[in-house]
């Protein structure tokens, strides 16, 4: 399982912590935004960063799963996409 999240590096060592609560063990790697990144969307971030998993490092992406748009759309989205609800905020 790789993670990729609009959350800026500042918030690594949190976002850690909180995957950890949640349950989650045995993932490779999670992947955060450079701190002040006004140059790309979380959409374009997330897409170029799916890219990297495929094209660059030779993976293939069969399930994504996420709670915005920016997730599950552009382009390496994955086999399968699965938008998961969340009532508490929406990303542009």
């Amino acid at each position: 399982v790789i993670f990729i999240t609009g959350r800026p590096d500042a918030q690594r060592d949190a976002t850690i912590l909180n995957l950890d609560h949640a349950g989650f063990e045995g993932w490779t790697e999670l992947r955060t935004r450079p701190d002040r990144d006004g140059l790309l969307t979380v959409q374009e971030f997330k897409t170029a960063e799916r890219t990297k998993v495929e094209e660059g490092e030779g993976y293939t992406i069969i399930a994504n799963v996420g709670d915005q748009f920016s997730d599950v759309r552009g382009d390496h989205a994955g086999l399968c996409t699965f938008k998961v609800p969340n009532p508490f905020y929406f990303i542009r």
